[in-house]
């Protein structure tokens, strides 16, 4: 295809990349790079959009390094990194529980002037509860409160989550009733985490 002059569409390289990190050909990166830089020197408009998707696809398969370098060549095009970008990029490393990897990516946020969003808030409070440090992860609940940010469902799962890692499950039912009193309707992974909560509990009276 590249031999004839024809390059791929921002859907199709996508597409591509993707396709690799499934089978685990990342020793092809460096094509993926040429072609992609062969795009933008014909004049692509959409380079923003193939970042925040290459973001995404590395994030995904642990390839940090390479997403946070798309994060810095989407800069210096002169373009700004949008929150969601950043979102994708922090969820990332939550999942690792990599929490100092996710503060950063929060204060690369703030420093390119975007205020964290809940959703920004719950990826720091899912990373905080996969390492094992639910206090923490509770210092951000309360501070998303206090920001006068409203949480929602998915912050008090996940922080349900946290304790329930942390094997503190008493704290769970309480975190359950702070959901109903803020007018937060429960879903069904709340409900079945605080039954989790609630069955150790009487087993342990």
């Amino acid at each position: 295809m590249q031999e004839q002059g024809l390059y791929p569409d921002p859907k199709m390289f996508v597409t591509i990349i993707s396709r690799l990190g499934e089978q685990g050909k990342w020793d092809m990166n460096h094509m993926i790079q040429k072609t992609f830089e062969n795009m933008r020197s014909r004049g692509h408009k959409k380079s923003g959009t193939i970042y925040a998707a290459l973001v995404d696809i590395y994030g995904q398969y642990g390839k940090f390094q390479d997403a946070e370098e798309c994060i810095s060549a989407l800069k210096a095009e002169g373009l700004v990194p949008s929150a969601s970008m950043f979102c994708v990029l922090a969820n990332a490393y939550a999942q690792q529980g990599l929490c100092d990897q996710t503060v950063k990516v929060l204060q690369l946020m703030e420093a390119q002037g975007i205020e964290p969003n809940v959703i920004m808030l719950n990826v720091l409070i899912n990373a905080f509860g996969i390492a094992g440090r639910h206090l923490e992860a509770l210092s951000i609940y309360h501070h998303i409160k206090e920001s006068g940010l409203s949480p929602d469902v998915v912050t008090y799962t996940t922080l349900m989550k946290a304790f329930i890692r942390a094997r503190k499950y008493d704290k769970v039912p309480e975190i359950y009733m702070d959901m109903e009193h803020a007018g937060c309707t429960p879903d069904r992974k709340a409900r079945q985490m605080l039954e989790v909560a609630s069955l150790v509990l009487q087993q342990r009276n």
